[in-house]
């Protein structure tokens, strides 16, 4: 690639250009990737960090991801909403206990400062996933909690960075919407990729796992998505567009060729039907024509 071909692609990554092109994968390696920390671990030794850091959804989905994956070693994750590395991240384990290596995306510029500070052994990139199957520029809505006096571990629970979005993406939902009220709100401009970018600049080729919690638009990215060039094994994203099940996206997934395999709340996990780990699956979760009654337990065993 020319000095002109560089200034010209890096001009139209702001979009639109294919992310399927070559020219953009290397403008994204060579700008928006940061190679994996060689340094030791720099995790939090804070005692209410630690006993927060895991709560809600995460044990949930770890346990899914551990039936699946439990004594795979070596395998590749990407885990778009990253927030600061250690918090709530369904990747860290992997990386620690099963030695993977991974990439970690956080458009966040605050919780992005606080992911480089943790050393991970993963790529780290502070861009975001783009809804669209071309790079593009985004207006991320950083949240943070409005302040008020109040102990120290109320604060760090009701922490609300987690929450940041792209500016325009409607969750529409009870369960987000008041933290979005009750939030302080600061912009800025990011750099979106496609998937596929990242993988063509990462000369990757089977995404084991991948972990989408993106405040909105995950429906939009796994969408966009060139499905006959990527191979993705498990995946698991937060839909909180509705308050109940999302049929509609499970038939999505359903046509390129993902089977659900557990539900619940506001996540869901797919396995590729096709692939050998779903052998490991225990329990199917299946849904009727409507809500999905959590309360029962929708589950059938498997022989």
């Amino acid at each position: 690639m020319t000095s002109a071909d560089v200034e010209g692609i890096e001009a139209r990554v702001h979009g639109p250009v294919l992310g399927e092109d070559s020219r953009v994968a290397q403008v994204l390696r060579r700008r928006y990737l940061t190679p994996p920390s060689p340094l030791p671990y720099n995790l939090s030794t804070h005692t209410l960090y630690g006993k927060i850091k895991h709560y809600g959804s995460w044990g949930f989905i770890r346990s899914q991801v551990k039936i699946l994956f439990d004594g795979t070693r070596g395998g590749f994750f990407i885990e778009a909403g990253a927030l600061d590395g250690e918090r709530l991240s369904n990747t860290l384990w992997l990386e620690q206990e099963l030695g993977w290596s991974g990439l970690l995306i956080e458009p966040s510029p605050y919780n992005y400062n606080e992911l480089v500070n943790k050393r991970r052994k993963a790529w780290i990139s502070n861009t975001c996933l783009s809804p669209n199957p071309y790079p593009e520029e985004q207006v991320i809505v950083s949240l943070s909690r409005k302040f008020r006096k109040e102990m120290e571990v109320e604060r760090l629970l009701h922490d609300f960075r987690g929450s940041s979005h792209l500016l325009g993406v409607t969750l529409n939902t009870h369960i987000y919407d008041p933290i979005f009220e009750n939030s302080d709100k600061a912009y800025s401009v990011v750099q979106c990729f496609p998937l596929v970018s990242y993988l063509l600049a990462l000369n990757v080729t089977t995404v084991d796992f991948l972990s989408l919690d993106i405040q909105g638009a995950e429906r939009a990215v796994l969408m966009s998505i060139p499905w006959q060039r990527v191979n993705i094994r498990v995946i698991v994203a937060e839909i909180v567009f509705h308050e109940s099940f999302d049929k509609e996206f499970v038939e999505y997934m359903s046509t390129k060729g993902y089977k659900l395999i557990y539900f619940r709340g506001e996540d869901y996990v797919f396995v590729r039907e096709s692939d050998p780990v779903i052998g490991r699956v225990k329990v199917i979760a299946i849904y009727i024509d409507g809500p999905l009654d959590q309360s029962t337990n929708s589950s059938r065993q498997t022989k």
